[in-house]
């Protein structure tokens, strides 16, 4: 076997479930056919060893099962946001402090 070396990225919400992302907005929840309610998340990712948080992350959520659904539009505009926070050239409108503990195995 040949050893192969990748890196992958994962950004995804540390919140909750990662929602399912839709390129168009369905009339009923394609799980289950229940209707939607558009609800707004925080929604929490790591990059790259530094923790992010969106508040009012605009999110579909079923109301019979309550899986989550975002838009790709909305993913888009949450890269775009973050390439732009990557560069520095928007600023945060607040800050959290957040403890960190180690988890000792006995």
């Amino acid at each position: 076997m040949e050893e192969v070396e990748f890196v992958v990225e994962l950004r995804r919400n540390l919140l909750s479930a990662q929602p399912v992302i839709l390129a168009y907005r369905p009339p009923t929840c394609p799980r289950c056919g229940k209707e939607f309610e558009e609800i707004e998340i925080e929604y929490l990712l790591n990059d790259s060893g530094r923790l992010l948080m969106v508040r009012d992350l605009p999110v579909l959520r079923c109301q019979g099962d309550g899986h989550l659904f975002v838009l790709e539009e909305t993913i888009d505009r949450l890269e775009q946001l973050m390439t732009l926070e990557g560069r520095n050239q928007i600023k945060p409108v607040s800050s959290l402090t957040i403890p960190v503990y180690e988890f000792a195995a006995e």
